[in-house]
């Protein structure tokens, strides 16, 4: 099966592959946000708990869609895969996990 992400062979590609990354990112850091808040979650075990899934979700990104060679994929994997979209998903995690942590309240 090949890989559902396109090599690098133009600026599109790095931009599809972006896209299809920041897709997994947000729907993962939305459900782990929703968990957190469902199962009570303060303070430092809750940031934990979006540390641990971050690194989870990117390590298996590398490992299944880039088959262990992000570079082939992305211009700078480093700052593309794990820089660039930390805050932004850290907004959407404590975003949910605030939302579901004051309904189960």
């Amino acid at each position: 099966m090949s890989s559902p992400l396109i090599g690098l062979s133009s600026s599109e590609s790095e931009s599809f592959n972006c896209n299809k990354l920041s897709k997994i990112h947000d729907g993962t850091m939305l459900m782990a946000g929703l968990s957190a808040g469902i199962l009570q979650l303060e303070s430092f075990a809750g940031f934990g708990m979006f540390l641990g899934v971050y690194t989870l979700v990117n390590l298996l990104f590398i490992g299944w869609m880039c088959k262990f060679k992000p570079s082939y994929y992305f211009g700078t994997p480093i700052q593309t895969i794990w820089l660039q979209p930390l805050f932004r998903e850290l907004a959407g995690f404590v975003m949910t996990w605030t939302f579901a942590f004051t309904l189960v309240r």
